[in-house]
C-alpha cells in the first residue's frame, strides 16, 4: 500500500521488479559492510546488484545474510516512525551511524515515502483530518504529535479489503448455492480462512472465484498489483498450494501431496 500511496521508486521496484527489500535496506543502511564482502562492480545497476547480493545469501552466504537480517528491525522502526536513538538502540550502534542510516533512509532510499508523510502532515494541519479512503477519514487535533499513527493509518486502513474480498465471496457463495458446503471461518490480517468439502470441483470452485477478487485493483493507476494464493489443508499450518487458476488433475496433486505430508508426520 505505501508503495502506491507513495509511487516511491524503491518500494514500487520490491514488488515490479522482484528486488528483495531487505537485501535493498541492507545495501543503503551498511553499504561499506556489504561491499567488503561483495563488491559491487563499476557501472552496475543497483538493483541487479542487489538481486546478486539475494543470490549470495540464498547459496549460503553467512555474512551477507547476518547484515541483511540486522537491517530489518531497522527498517520496522523507520517504516513506523522511529528516530535516529531508536535504530542505535535496536542494532546497537553509535548514534553517528544511526543518524547517518535514518538520512539515507528518508533522504535516498524511500524519498517518495519521506514526501508523501510530509503531504499527509500538511493536510492534517490544515483540514484537521487525513482522508483513508471509501470515504473514511482520520481526524486529528495535534497533527504533529499524531503523525506517526496517522500516516500509519493511511496504509493500515487499506486492511479492509481482506473483509471487502469476504463479503463478496460470501454473495458468490450464496448466488451458487453453497452455504451448506463453502463456509468462511476467520479472517486474520490478509488471509480468509474457508471451511469445505474434500472435493476437488468444489476446491477449483472456490480458487476460480475467490483469487479474481482478492486480486482486483482497487486505485486508480495501480502500481502494484495484489496477489493472493491458495493452500488447502486439514489444519492453517500443514498445507498444500493450490495454483493461480489451478486445473482439477493440478489439484488433485495438491490433495495427494497433503496427504503425503500427514502420514509421513503420522
Amino acid at each position: 500500500m505505501i508503495a502506491n500511496l507513495s509511487r516511491d521508486e524503491n518500494k514500487c521496484a520490491i514488488f515490479t521488479q522482484g528486488i528483495d527489500g531487505h537485501c535493498l535496506n541492507a545495501y543503503y543502511y551498511f553499504t561499506d559492510e556489504v561491499e567488503a564482502i561483495l563488491p559491487r562492480e563499476e557501472g552496475e545497476d543497483l538493483y541487479a546488484f542487489v538481486k546478486r547480493f539475494k543470490r549470495e545469501v540464498d547459496n549460503g552466504n553467512k555474512a551477507l545474510k547476518a547484515i541483511r537480517q540486522k537491517s530489518k528491525p531497522v527498517s520496522f522502526g523507520l517504516n513506523y516512525g522511529a528516530y535516529p536513538e531508536k535504530v542505535a538502540s535496536s542494532i546497537k550502534c553509535s548514534l553517528e551511524q544511526a543518524e547517518n542510516i535514518f538520512h539515507r533512509y528518508h533522504d535516498e532510499l524511500y524519498k517518495g515515502v519521506d514526501k508523501m508523510r510530509s503531504t499527509v502532515l500538511a493536510k492534517a494541519k490544515s483540514k484537521g483530518y487525513i482522508p483513508l479512503g471509501l470515504g473514511c477519514r482520520i481526524t486529528t487535533d495535534h497533527p504533529e504529535k499524531e503523525i506517526r499513527t496517522v500516516f500509519n493509518a493511511c496504509s493500515q486502513f487499506w486492511s479492509i479489503l481482506s473483509l471487502l474480498s469476504l463479503h463478496r465471496f460470501n454473495e458468490k457463495i450464496a448466488e451458487n448455492y453453497l452455504e451448506d458446503k463453502v463456509e468462511v471461518i476467520s479472517s486474520i490480517y490478509d488471509a480468509l480462512y474457508i471451511h469445505i468439502d474434500k472435493d476437488v470441483e468444489l476446491v477449483k470452485w472456490v480458487n476460480d472465484t475467490i483469487i479474481p477478487i482478492m486480486t482486483a485493483d482497487f486505485l486508480e493507476d495501480q502500481i502494484v498489483h495484489n496477489e493472493a494464493v491458495g493452500e488447502i489443508g486439514y489444519n492453517w499450518y500443514d498445507t498444500a498450494e493450490v495454483p493461480n487458476g489451478a486445473s482439477l488433475e493440478d489439484i488433485e496433486k495438491a490433495m495427494a501431496s497433503l496427504e503425503d505430508k500427514c502420514s509421513t508426520q503420522q
